[in-house]
């Protein structure tokens, strides 16, 4: 399954939406102190984050590449995810940024 297919599925099973997500995300890469995956992570996936089972691990990448993507979407071109006012992109366009290639394994995860 590629990216954009496995974001659409976690969304659809999550209570939280792609924007409010990239928001989230925003917060915490732009916040003044650093959070640790261990508390961000949770905020999101709901239940069983760390678990060891397969579906739970990729999820947690899943996410974590997602963190990544929003943070390097941030550095390079901010006005993607934050416009400048009268700027705003219209339609309920998802800003769902690319993500960086999948790691090895997920548990790996900081």
């Amino acid at each position: 399954m590629d990216d954009g297919a496995a974001l659409e599925e976690f969304f659809e099973q999550s209570p939280v939406t792609a924007n409010w997500t990239i928001g989230f995300l925003s917060g915490v890469c732009t916040g003044p102190d650093a959070v640790a995956s261990s508390e961000w992570i949770p905020v999101v996936i709901t239940d069983g984050a760390f678990d060891e089972d397969p579906a739970a691990r990729a999820k947690v990448d899943l996410l974590a590449r997602l963190f990544g993507a929003v943070s390097e979407t941030l550095r390079a071109s901010p006005e993607i995810i934050a416009p400048r006012d009268g700027q705003a992109r219209r339609g309920g366009r998802r800003l769902l940024p690319r993500l960086p290639p999948r790691r090895a394994d997920a548990r790996d995860v900081a």
